[in-house]
């Protein structure tokens, strides 16, 4: 059995559902990336995910990769591949070419370089050349460029598996197929069908959600009844593995169909209504028993109320309510949000659902306490999706009216969250930090990760604050920080001076990593165990110089912690990367970021010893030096506590001794009343960094660090 390499492309933050959808298909090996999950398997599994995934893009089958310095380089590897094997010379065909990251910039150019030496390859084996057919050729080829690295593929879906055919009328803004089966998903509709609860969507517009819920309640393949597809075209394509899954596929829907519970989709656009009706009956032509499950009628949100026949048992709200890039004044759509929201809480007690807005100000005025909160593309437009319960009884019981001050912090949180958000979405950040003491009643720093963990660092109040106070105003940052995620995903710690080895002291013994996304890599951070969860975020900007410096270099990471500058520069095409700390744990954690973005850790070292007796002994130089000491540090390996103030002299001209030629020591501190020696200036030519590298989250707070960037004085060597 041959087998192959699959990369099944998807919107970004779609992965993990891209993953549990191969996992239910019986693919439990896998690597996830920035939009794509990449498998190795025979052609069946390929074809499988073609059937099957409801979120997924593409199914994109690796022909080969090369490194990549110039264009021709392209000609030059497609011209030696055997083209004439893989189709007919009598098919039609296309190129894709996507980059991700490099120096590369012309797409279309690309393509055109490709076109032509699978053309050449053609004439030079069969005398003749494939004729170009750009809207749906036999055969699509997808070249990918990341950094320096491509990959020709054959496109085996040929346009995006969102298209699953049964969309035939329009209306304005439609919801993408796999969008709204992401949203499903992200709702656990498929648990509240199995049980038999019924689906709403009260804003159906052309019936997607509605029709997407249909399918997965009757397990209905996405692709069961679409007929274009690229594999089809591929000589080695097997049309009795084709049959054999839709034959089994056909055998699923018959066991699910009678089960599929009522499913109701209204609107208060007849044009909508009219769209909807259409594109059901073309979804489920072939399936009178569903048509007659599934509802659409012309109603405004105002008369909605849970159906006759959706019975007693509670169901599933899915919608797509209009938000601020599609519809009116955005006064007009507060109030509509609120009324949903009203609406909802009042007549759907105990059901589950799940909207999803462009506007997180719209999604807080529906009053609905979101336990999921997730980033979600519907086509190029950034959105959020929000998962909710409804349960007044909880709700009684559990939400209490704001104090006037506490509803200050409420307010302020609220117009942090807004504009740091926007400004969050525009650079691609995904962690970042909302509220930093910003009220002087409630002294504490919040950090947003992921837009689903919030993490609340308390500083430490003076000893005349009763203590009684002080828990007041946590319970109550605690009640407000609910609006935005569930009660699970709120860590409290409290931030105070430490002493000795109190500082990396645990609080607790889970080890229960979380990965976050930054820079288009993938870190793990711990809420549960450590004052600090794996990651500076007011360091982002410093990371992000250090990977653009570091291609070809020799990096060391001094008290390196859990190793994410070196993750950085290994990803960026660092020569080596040396990362130096005193706590194995933290080293351990470094490797695992490692493996985690795909880096071979076995390729880089990992040092566990006292970065001052590292400089003292070390042999090697270095090309960038990264310095980010702790205050003052503890460490066994030594034999009195590091003072950052005190120490920082003789760390930097120890590093000077390990520094190559042209080389530069990037120091960083969060010693707030850090002053930098001045007799430094003497080895060094110094630039204070310190403007640049403070993040957009972190600039009302300018002494949150100092960074210094320093390269050696020749004369005084």
């Amino acid at each position: 059995m041959e087998f192959y390499t699959f990369s099944v492309t998807s919107a970004n933050g779609y992965e993990s559902l891209v993953a549990k959808e191969l996992e239910a298909l019986g693919i439990a090996r896998y690597t996830m990336g920035k939009g794509s999950v990449t498998f190795s398997g025979a052609q069946t599994d390929g074809l499988k995910v073609c059937l099957w995934s409801r979120v997924a893009s593409k199914v994109l089958l690796k022909l080969f990769d090369f490194d990549i310095q110039q264009e021709k380089d392209v000609y030059r590897n497609a011209r030696n591949f055997d083209w004439s094997a893989l189709f007919d010379v009598k098919r039609t065909f296309a190129v894709d070419t996507v980059l991700s990251t490099g120096s590369f910039k012309n797409g279309s150019y690309l393509s055109l370089v490709l076109k032509d030496a699978i053309v050449d390859s053609f004439r030079e084996k069969t005398g003749s050349r494939p004729d170009i057919e750009t809207s749906q050729p036999d055969i699509r080829i997808n070249l990918y460029i990341e950094r320096n690295h491509a990959t020709v593929s054959l496109d085996m879906s040929g346009d995006s598996l969102h298209r699953r055919g049964y969309r035939i009328a329009h209306v304005e803004a439609p919801l993408k197929e796999n969008a709204a089966a992401a949203l499903l998903y992200r709702g656990g509709w498929e648990a509240v069908a199995k049980s038999g609860g019924s689906f709403v969507d009260p804003m159906c517009g052309s019936g997607t959600l509605v029709i997407e819920a249909a399918m997965m309640a009757a397990k209905i393949p996405p692709a069961f009844d679409r007929n274009y597809f690229c594999f089809k075209y591929w000589k080695k394509f097997r049309g009795d593995l084709w049959e054999e899954l839709r034959l089994d596929a056909l055998e699923t829907i018959k066991a699910n169909i009678a089960s599929v519970p009522h499913l109701f989709g209204y609107d208060y656009s007849t044009d909508s209504v009219t769209a909807a009706r259409k594109n059901v009956s073309k979804a489920f032509s072939m399936y009178p028993e569903l048509l007659e499950k599934v509802h659409i009628a012309k109603k405004e949100i105002h008369k909605l109320s849970i159906p006759v026949e959706a019975g007693d048992k509670p169901g599933f709200i899915g919608v797509n309510p209009p938000y601020g890039e599609r519809l009116g004044e955005i006064e007009a759509l507060r109030v509509l949000y609120a009324d949903m929201g009203s609406i909802f809480k009042e007549r759907f007690d105990g059901w589950k659902g799940i909207f999803i807005t462009g506007d997180e100000e719209l999604a807080r005025k529906t009053g609905l306490k979101a336990s999921k909160v997730n980033k979600i593309y519907n086509g190029p437009i950034e959105c959020i999706s929000a998962v909710f319960s409804i349960n007044s009884a909880y709700r009684e019981e559990h939400t209490k009216e704001l104090s006037e001050s506490a509803q200050m912090f409420a307010n302020r949180l609220a117009k942090n969250i807004k504009q740091f958000g926007k400004l969050a979405r525009r650079q691609d950040v995904t962690s970042y930090r909302i509220y930093d003491a910003d009220l002087p009643d409630y002294s504490a720093a919040i950090d947003f990760y992921e837009g689903k963990w919030m993490y609340l660092q308390e500083y430490a109040a003076p000893a005349f604050i009763d203590p009684a106070k002080t828990k007041r105003r946590v319970r109550e940052m605690s009640q407000v920080l609910e609006e935005y995620t569930e009660r699970n995903n709120i860590f409290i710690r409290r931030r105070e001076k430490q002493h000795g080895a109190n500082q990396y002291t645990k609080s607790g013994e889970s080890e229960h990593l979380e990965i976050m996304q930054e820079g288009g890599l993938k870190f793990y951070v711990n809420f549960h165990d450590y004052l600090d969860t794996g990651i500076f975020l007011d360091h982002r900007p410093v990371r992000r110089l250090i990977g653009e410096m570091s291609a070809g270099k020799k990096v060391l990471n001094l008290f390196a912690y859990t190793c994410t500058a070196s993750v950085y520069a290994a990803a960026n095409g660092a020569e080596s990367t040396t990362s130096v700390d005193t706590s194995s744990t933290y080293l351990d954690w470094g490797k695992k970021n490692f493996k985690l973005n795909s880096l071979n850790p076995d390729k880089h070292s990992f040092v566990k010893e006292d970065c001052i007796s590292f400089l003292q002994h070390a042999k090697q130089r270095y090309d960038i030096i990264f310095i980010d000491p702790p205050t003052f540090s503890n460490s066994k390996s030594r034999e009195d506590i590091f003072d950052v103030q005190r120490d920082h002299r003789i760390l930097l001209i120890l590093a000077k001794g390990c520094l190559a030629e042209g080389g530069t020591i990037i120091f960083s501190t969060n010693f707030r009343k850090f002053q930098l020696d001045e007799s430094l200036k003497e080895n060094f030519d110094i630039k204070d960094m310190t403007k640049e590298s403070i993040p957009f989250d972190f600039e009302r707070n300018s002494k949150i660090h100092r960074c210094f960037f320093l390269s050696a004085r020749l004369l005084n060597m």
